[in-house]
């Protein structure tokens, strides 16, 4: 992970510079970060995951908690290593889940491409997040925008689960889900708001936090869930030792440790 990271440099940072503002890292820093995460995923697949992006959520978490002026939003991110390095790894491979590896590989390319070993004018974030939107739909740009330029926090719990056995090896499992989203300003004041997104569900054989075990993923979809407390009903194979919701770290929720439970 850290030699992928270091290795990225040889893009981020030395053949695509960036302007002495706010964000310069994130072109530096935070690509190299998820370059590595991807390598990572190549390498032990995407089970494996979790390990590093609850750890980067966490950091992130403690950092925003001991923030003494003001917490930017990612784009404009300001030597704050905890929004550039922890913050950027969730924030890029979120994006990534949502509109796929080709598309946004090939934005980062095309951003790549037009600065490379440029330097009149040297790129800022608001050129990333410009080729981070092409060829994306509405809904997908007002993505990036919300990543890139807001602070949201989510609260998503598994309360309880449910089981009933079923035919052919498998199990139907009623999750009892509670959900929240807030948005926050950089002194850490909180507003609640309207929660009406989809969110990944995944079922494991094993211990997904355990990094030494060949964990397998037996099921991952995504379910809509919305404001409160709701119930969702999946089926799963008998095989199911873990349950969780956002199991592999896409939201920045403020506390990914009640997410999965044990069957």
């Amino acid at each position: 992970y850290v030699t992928a990271h270091e290795m990225a440099h040889q893009w981020w940072g030395h053949q695509v510079g960036a302007a002495n503002v706010q964000g310069s890292q994130v072109i530096s820093e935070s690509l190299s970060q998820y370059a590595a995460l991807r390598v990572v995923e190549e390498k032990y697949g995407e089970a494996k995951l979790r390990e590093f992006l609850r750890r980067e959520l966490d950091s992130y978490l403690r950092g925003r908690s001991s923030e003494r002026l003001e917490e930017m939003p990612f784009m404009r991110a300001e030597g704050q290593q905890y929004i550039h390095y922890n913050k950027g790894s969730v924030v890029l491979m979120a994006l990534k889940d949502a509109i796929g590896a080709p598309r946004m590989d090939q934005n980062l390319k095309n951003f790549l491409e037009e600065f490379r070993f440029k330097a009149n004018p040297y790129p800022t974030t608001l050129d990333l997040v410009r080729h981070l939107k092409q060829d994306l739909t509405d809904a997908e740009q007002a993505l990036v925008d919300e990543l890139f330029s807001t602070i949201q926090l989510y609260d998503l719990r598994l309360l309880k689960v449910a089981k009933k056995e079923l035919p052919n090896d498998m199990l139907e499992l009623t999750l009892t889900i509670s959900a929240a989203k807030m948005s926050a300003d950089g002194k850490g004041v909180e507003t609640a708001v309207d929660l009406a997104e989809s969110f990944e569900i995944g079922a494991f054989d094993q211990d997904p936090d355990d990094f030494a075990k060949d964990t397998k993923v037996l099921y991952l979809q995504k379910h809509p869930l919305k404001t409160g407390t709701q119930d969702v009903v999946i089926q799963v194979p008998n095989t199911t030792k873990y349950i969780g919701v956002d199991p592999l770290v896409k939201k920045v929720d403020r506390d990914s440790g009640d997410n999965i439970q044990k069957l």
